[in-house]
């Protein structure tokens, strides 16, 4: 049963949940052709379910911004609401996430999928949100001080680059509408049931994978404790053992397709706003001179065209 595919070069990849809910990578030649005449035809080759949910594109995933677009709207929006709020004598820096980057947590779209995150790092895995402007730069950042621009340091960098946040909200509630909708699903209610009994006779009693994510025990500190690991490590396995993001990979792809289906219109007009502030993005990073100056005695130099991007991050 196909749930997914996009083409890579002249070969289709498709997506095929297995009666053990094993997900199969098959490719076939475009044209339909699959194999030689008389030859046999060639086994599906399963992957680890990560490196398929990472290869797996869900409909809504081709309106969201590209790794690359996220990194440059990312960098270049700090560096502008900085700038800005050096002018108001606030300092602020944005936090190490990039909220732009819808596509970078595929591999774990239903929890935790990876066993190599899971024993290294337990549900400490992902790059915690930066914390909240404090209340005295608030006004500044998101509007209210007197002389700040209309929705604060962080409007006028969204103004400059043409983005609309609004829109990027609405995309986010789309996608998380779309997974309530999957969790509800019967095909995923009997998917967790079998992870939940899994994990109970390995001795983690957790009745949904989000319980064993969020047990507070995990929020004691920073670094991950044996006991976390050991419990992450036992939840992909049991994901793993009965096929979970298989199952639910298929009823994600339906709701999604419906989700096009029915906002097809406002996902275009997303799509092109998004694409356009990420090409202003992207011209604003490799400019010849930092929009950012540099701090007060700092001995720093303004960097060369094209050295924005080499010094932030690869994108």
């Amino acid at each position: 049963m196909p749930t997914a595919g996009h083409t890579a070069g002249r070969a289709r990849i498709r997506l095929v949940l297995s009666h053990s809910g094993r997900l199969a990578i098959v490719a076939a030649l475009a044209g339909g052709c699959t194999h030689a005449p008389g030859q046999p035809a060639p086994e599906a080759m399963t992957a680890p379910a990560p490196i398929v949910a990472a290869a797996t594109t869900m409909p809504l995933d081709r309106y969201a911004p590209r790794p690359a677009e996220a990194n440059d709207l990312d960098v270049v929006v700090k560096r502008l609401t900085t700038a800005c709020m050096r002018r108001f004598g606030q300092a602020w820096r944005g936090g190490a996430r990039n909220d732009f980057d819808l596509l970078r947590d595929r591999a774990n779209r239903f929890g935790l999928a990876d066993d190599g995150l899971a024993s290294g790092f337990g549900y400490h895995w992902d790059i915690a949100p930066a914390a909240p402007a404090s209340p005295q730069q608030a006004p500044y950042l998101h509007g209210g001080a007197p002389g700040v621009p209309a929705g604060g340091c962080a409007g006028e960098a969204d103004a400059r680059l043409g983005w609309q946040p609004a829109e990027f909200t609405w995309l986010q509630q789309l996608r998380d509408r779309t997974m309530t909708l999957t969790y509800a699903d019967p095909r995923a209610t009997a998917a967790t049931r079998r992870w939940s009994e899994c994990m109970t006779k390995t001795g983690f009693p957790y009745a949904v994978p989000a319980d064993a994510e969020t047990d507070p025990r995990w929020k004691q500190g920073t670094a991950p404790s044996a006991e976390e690991k050991r419990t992450a490590l036992a939840d992909v396995r049991c994901k793993q053992e009965t096929g979970f993001v298989g199952r639910l990979t298929v009823v994600l792809a339906e709701q999604q397709a419906r989700a096009v289906e029915e906002n097809t219109p406002r996902l275009d007009a997303f799509r092109r706003m998004s694409v356009a502030a990420a090409a202003r993005a992207d011209a604003l990073r490799g400019d010849s001179s930092p929009t950012v100056p540099a701090p007060s005695g700092s001995t720093s130099t303004p960097l060369p065209p094209g050295m924005w991007r080499t010094k932030e991050t690869t994108a």
